[in-house]
């Protein structure tokens, strides 16, 4: 909603949730406490912002809003709130498309691939499954 974006690190170990990972995650918080888990440990990662790249967050041009975004962590588009595309340190990245637009509503979409994180600018909006994906 703010038409912020910014960049975050976090720890080298992260690893992408999937659908099963959270359902073994939820199943291990909900007997943690029984086993004498360490409330520690079900802290999620910290990410902070990455002061080197954006020293603090940035804002899109007046007139131009995100329009949504979709992540392979999100089934459908990203429309409000906050979306996170994850780029990891051997070069490989979330495959991510960031749709914009400015007040005339024209659509601009930013591709990014995901073996070697190059991010293609396109003057229309790309579907998520499309071959432009």
């Amino acid at each position: 909603e703010a038409q912020e974006y910014w960049v975050e690190s976090g720890p080298s170990e992260f690893l992408l949730d999937t659908e099963s990972s959270r359902k073994r995650e939820s199943e291990r918080r909900r007997f943690a406490p029984l086993s004498g888990g360490n409330s520690e440990a079900l802290k999620p990662p910290a990410f902070h912002l990455a002061a080197g790249v954006t020293p603090k967050k940035l804002h899109l041009p007046r007139g131009v809003v995100f329009e949504d975004i979709i992540t392979e962590q999100s089934k459908e588009p990203i429309t409000s709130g906050q979306a996170t595309a994850h780029f990891f340190p051997h070069g490989i990245t979330e495959r991510t498309i960031i749709h914009i637009k400015d007040q005339d509503q024209r659509q601009l979409s930013l591709v990014i691939t995901a073996l070697l994180g190059q991010t293609r600018m396109v003057d229309h909006y790309v579907k998520g499954e499309s071959d432009e994906w």
